[in-house]
């Protein structure tokens, strides 16, 4: 269940990310995501059904979806990129079956004027016929998949908690040239190391960690870098 790259390899990092820490304060998950995917209109649809849906808050209630901005950090350079707040049905599962209260995830893609369009559809109550459409011609302006172009894309966890007697926050950042082809190889990763032992509904982060299924996706194209123990003043 969810074994692909957002969510699967998600929840695989945030297991890691988070087990040095003795008291995790919050984790902010983030995927860039790019407009040149090879899964094209139809994985942008598939993604503005779950931004559509209202995010719930801590204290202030529920808010509207890609309403609400933060950056986080992304890629090998480490660079700061404006996202916003989305509905994920992972964040339940990681609560419930990691013990992590204060979870949030975040979205956005590469191009500011395709984030512009989506949140205006949502203010003005467009997006969800958007997502009926049989053929969304309008989403055609923005998406088009370039086989001679990059389709990178990145995703972001970003801990902050109390290691020995001290806030620190760590993050993981990890590259990969397309996360329809990584999608495909977590997926494949993760059969090899189920066994007859699991039985009922399992999450990656429940069967296996991340440096296993790097390791057994052998692809030197997905890149993760781990920045540690930055002490919070």
């Amino acid at each position: 269940m969810m074994s692909g790259f957002f969510p699967g390899l998600s929840g695989l990092m945030i297991k890691n990310a988070v087990k040095d820490f003795d008291e995790i304060s919050q984790v902010n998950v983030g995927l860039l995501q790019n407009t040149n995917a090879q899964a094209g209109t139809t994985g942008i649809v598939d993604m503005l059904q779950i931004i559509s849906q209202r995010v719930s808050g801590n204290e202030q209630g529920s808010y509207p979806g890609f309403s609400k901005k933060r950056k986080l950090h992304f890629g090998r350079s480490f660079m700061k990129r404006s996202v916003r707040a989305i509905h994920h049905d992972e964040k339940g599962y990681i609560i419930s079956r990691l013990g992590i209260r204060n979870v949030n995830y975040w979205t956005a893609w590469n191009q500011a004027i395709f984030n512009i369009f989506v949140s205006f559809t949502i203010r003005v109550g467009l997006i969800k016929h958007i997502i009926n459409m049989k053929k969304p011609h309008v989403l055609s302006k923005f998406v088009k998949h370039n086989r001679m172009k990059e389709e990178v894309a990145y995703l972001s966890i970003e801990v902050t908690g109390e290691s020995e007697g001290e806030t620190r926050k760590k993050v993981y950042t990890l590259t990969t040239p397309s996360d329809y082809q990584v999608t495909a190889m977590v997926t494949a990763s993760l059969i090899a190391v189920i066994d007859s032992g699991n039985s009922g509904v399992v999450f990656p982060f429940e069967l296996t960690d991340v440096d296993t299924i790097l390791k057994l996706m052998q692809s030197d194209k997905l890149t993760l870098k781990i920045h540690t123990n930055e002490k919070i003043l």
